[in-house]
Order: C-alpha cells, then structure tokens, then sequence
C-alpha cells in the first residue's frame, strides 16, 4: 500500500495518545477506575487565589473590588499545604497542564460569568 492509500490512524476517544498500540506498555485496563491528580504540579494558596479571582470578577463586576477575605480560625481536618501530584496522570495518561491558575481562571471567567450570573 503507498503512502497516499493508507488510511490515517484514528485516535480511539479516552486512550491516551501512544497508549493504542498494542506493543504499549499500559493497557486500557490498566489505566481504568484510578484516581488522579489533575492539577498544575505547583503551590497556589488561598489568598493567591482570591486575589486572581478579584482581579478576573472586577472586570465584570466593578464591587467586587472592594471584597476583602474573611479569616477564622482553623478547624480539625482543613490541609494547611498542598501540591497535588500529577506524576501518575503524565505517566499513565499523557496528562500535561496547558495553563497556569491564572490563565486558566481567565479563560472560563466569561463563561461563569454568563452562566451562573444573577439577573440584577
């Protein structure tokens, strides 16, 4: 068969890419009904976040500026510090982040916006 008549491969939904090959070291099973950390591999804290998620509303809604966090104290069980770990998900899934937590906040912003908005 020549180049021009091959029919070009089809990646199989929810296999990773490099994974359908039979001579691929991890099957479907073996990736199945696991837990995974999708997340970016690095620290972002909670006042970090509420500061990205100011900046990002009070484009859309100006008050927003004027929020301030609200402190209590901790209580049994809350993660003081956390990363989660993605090595499984990139081993196993070919899992690599696209975005930071600020690009990726911006990026859906409008569409939480637009979608769970209260009508004023």
């Amino acid at each position: 068969m020549t180049d021009q008549c091959k029919k070009p491969q089809q990646h199989r939904p929810g296999v990773p890419p490099g994974h359908d090959h039979p001579e691929s070291s991890v099957t479907i099973s073996g990736i199945r009904n696991q837990v995974y950390n999708v997340a970016l591999g690095d620290r972002t804290t909670l006042n970090e976040l509420f500061e990205i998620e100011r900046a990002l509303l009070t484009e859309h809604v100006p008050r927003v500026r004027e929020c301030r966090p609200s402190y209590r104290e901790f209580r049994e069980g809350d993660v003081l510090h956390s990363q989660a770990d993605i090595s499984k998900a990139r081993k196993l899934l070919g899992y690599a982040p696209t975005h930071r937590v600020r690009e990726g906040l911006k990026e859906a912003m409008g569409w939480y916006i637009r979608n769970l908005s209260r009508p004023s």
